[in-house]
């Protein structure tokens, strides 16, 4: 697996865990909450990770420039479009799971096999 997906793929597992432990937890509000917030940002980046792989096996730095802006964007208007029309959104668990998910990389930079 190489280090895009390896990040990828950690963001999806705390993701999904951190909204369970939300929800079991706290409740249905809060584990819809963690879920959008997190599903904004891994979302965008599952869809850089395919975009990259469906450019073939080399890539220009411009065209991953241009992926990664469009994640950004992408991610920004999620947590708007959230924030505007999810009227019991429990901000806590949707910032909380949103930075676990953003920092997770971290983790999967450090495991490597």
């Amino acid at each position: 697996m190489d280090s895009l997906s390896r990040v990828v793929f950690f963001q999806v597992i705390s993701w999904l865990v951190l909204s369970l432990i939300f929800w079991i937890f706290k409740g249905d509000h809060f584990g819809l909450s963690a879920f959008l917030g997190g599903g904004s940002c891994v979302i965008p980046a599952v869809l850089v990770v395919l975009l990259i792989r469906c450019s073939g096996s080399i890539v220009s730095p411009l065209a991953v420039f241009i992926y990664e802006f469009i994640k950004v964007i992408t991610t920004i208007v999620c947590f708007v479009a959230i924030a505007m029309f999810y009227k019991n959104l429990e901000w806590v668990a949707f910032l909380v799971t949103s930075a676990v998910v953003l920092v997770s990389h971290l983790f999967a930079l450090a495991y490597r096999r």
